[in-house]
C-alpha cells in the first residue's frame, strides 16, 4: 500500500473546501487525493483532532522525491553506473551506497543490470585459420614441434615444456572449435 504524507496545507484546504459545503468526493477529485483521505480528515476535523501528520513507525524513507527523479532521468543514458548515480546523490546531499542505488533500482524501479552484448574476440578468418592449423597439427609428436620451433639449443626439458603447451594449446583450440561445428 502507497502511503501519501499529504502536507497539512493540503488538509487544511480540503477541510475549507468541505465546510464551504463540497461533497468528499468532489473535494477529493479537485484536490486529487482519495476519497478516504478526505473522509479521514473530515471526520479528525469533526472530533477537534490535529490535522497533523503523527510519526510513524520504522525508517524513514532515504531517497526524497527530487533523487528518485535524478535516478529516473539517468536510465535513458549510457553507461550510467550505479557508482556514478550514488556520486550524484551524494553530490546532493543524500548520501547513499551504489548499492542502495542497484536495490532501489531493481526493486522499485524495476530495471535490471546493463548487460554488455557479447562479441566475439575473433573475426570469421582467424577462426577458420585457427580451426585448420589445430586440425593439420593436432597429431603431430615431439620430434615434429622440435622441427617446426627451430629450437635445437635449448635443453630438452625446457624444450618439452614448450612443445606440451604448444600441443595443448592446438588440443585446446581444436575442441573448442569443434564444439562450434
Amino acid at each position: 500500500m502507497d502511503v501519501h504524507d499529504h502536507g497539512i496545507l493540503l488538509r487544511s484546504r480540503a477541510i475549507g473546501m468541505l465546510d464551504a459545503g463540497l461533497t468528499q468526493k468532489k473535494v477529493a477529485q479537485d484536490l486529487n487525493i482519495s476519497i478516504s483521505s478526505a473522509k479521514r480528515w473530515s471526520s479528525l476535523y469533526i472530533k477537534g483532532s490535529s490535522l497533523v501528520t503523527k510519526p510513524r513507525s520504522g525508517k524513514p524513507p532515504i531517497l526524497k522525491r527530487a533523487d528518485n527523479i535524478v535516478i529516473s532521468k539517468s536510465l535513458g543514458k549510457c553507461r550510467q553506473s550505479t557508482r556514478k548515480l550514488a556520486q550524484k546523490l551524494k553530490n546532493r546531499g543524500n548520501p547513499v551506497s551504489h548499492m542502495f542505488v542497484y536495490r532501489h533500482l531493481t526493486e522499485s524501479v524495476d530495471v535490471g543490470s546493463f548487460k554488455r552484448q557479447e562479441i566475439p574476440r575473433l573475426s570469421q578468418k582467424n577462426i577458420q585459420d585457427r580451426l585448420s592449423f589445430a586440425r593439420k597439427h593436432q597429431n603431430w609428436t615431439v620430434n615434429d614441434w622440435k622441427k617446426f620451433s627451430g629450437h635445437t639449443s635449448l635443453p630438452s626439458s625446457s624444450l618439452q615444456h614448450q612443445t606440451n603447451k604448444i600441443i595443448g594449446f592446438g588440443q585446446r583450440i581444436s575442441n573448442m572449435f569443434l564444439r562450434y561445428f
